[in-house]
């Protein structure tokens, strides 16, 4: 970008990006004096799923002259290779299906293109993939993407384009929300958040507690069964907590139990493994 300057003391000069919608998607700006050239050598575009003709605006501020001029350019976006058009933001640390649309445009020339949706884990590890043979344009809907337990966090959606003749030509990635599961009874009472553990130690000793939240709800059953499935603890849950909420596991040898907590109708809220010393 040329600009030049005459009586003032210098000039601030402008940079502008509009995509085709006309929406300004970026700015710079370089305080400048003489005569010259502003040059941005790696700015950064943001992602403009929607191809077309876009601008790109100068304006030029003079000391003490104020607003000098505007001058403006066509700029052409081309379609990305590929982008997640639409996906949920966050799901269920303890895993759950979602449904993902992932657009795609096939470079001149390609017969075809392979795209691949991955899930990405808070550590960047992948967690579920699933892939499909497409044309050269369009949406794929991945309906139905299961997504596994994780730990709760940030993680990333990723689409990876591989065409015929190309090899791999684009990725896109955003990111989603591993949220603590949302525990509740049938009736909807919120039990926990699932951000803390609901009966604890692990390993305990001669007493397991149990969260608050689950011990002031009426009509949750309690049953503890051994590694050979034999029940040794059952019961009203209220029933068998002591004044500080604890469950008794004095009778209990040594060794790998299953608690499971049920709602008032027999459904199943939560099963917690744990070892007793």
């Amino acid at each position: 970008m040329n600009y030049k300057t005459s009586t003032t003391t210098g000039m601030q000069v402008y940079m502008y990006l509009f995509n085709p919608a006309g929406t300004q998607i970026q700015a710079v700006n370089q305080w400048k004096s003489g005569t010259g050239l502003a040059e941005w050598p790696s700015v950064t575009t943001p992602v403009s799923n929607t191809p077309g003709v876009g601008k790109i605006r100068a304006n030029y501020f003079s000391t003490g002259y104020g607003t000098l001029g505007v001058d403006t350019v066509n700029v052409t976006f081309v379609a990305p290779p590929t982008w997640i058009e639409s996906a949920p933001t966050t799901v269920s640390a303890s895993g759950g299906n979602i449904n993902v649309s992932v657009s795609y445009a096939a470079p001149s020339g390609s017969t075809g293109m392979n795209l691949k949706l991955e899930a990405l884990s808070t550590t960047g590890a992948v967690i579920k993939s699933a892939s499909d043979w497409v044309g050269n344009n369009g949406t794929l809907n991945f309906n139905s993407f299961a997504i596994p337990a994780t730990t709760a966090g940030t993680g990333q959606l990723k689409a990876s384009y591989f065409a015929s003749g190309w090899g791999l030509i684009g990725t896109h990635t955003v990111n989603i929300s591993y949220t603590s599961p949302m525990i509740r009874s049938n009736n909807g009472n919120l039990l926990s958040d699932g951000s803390a553990p609901l009966m604890y130690p692990n390993p305990a000793n001669d007493f397991i507690y149990v969260d608050g939240s689950l011990a002031g709800t009426p009509g949750l059953q309690v049953e503890i069964v051994n590694i050979s499935g034999q029940v040794v603890v059952g019961g009203s849950l209220s029933n068998l907590l002591d004044a500080d909420q604890r469950l008794s596991l004095e009778h209990l040898k040594s060794g790998l139990y299953f608690a499971t907590l049920r709602d008032e109708v027999g459904n199943k809220i939560i099963q917690h493994r744990f070892i007793k010393q």
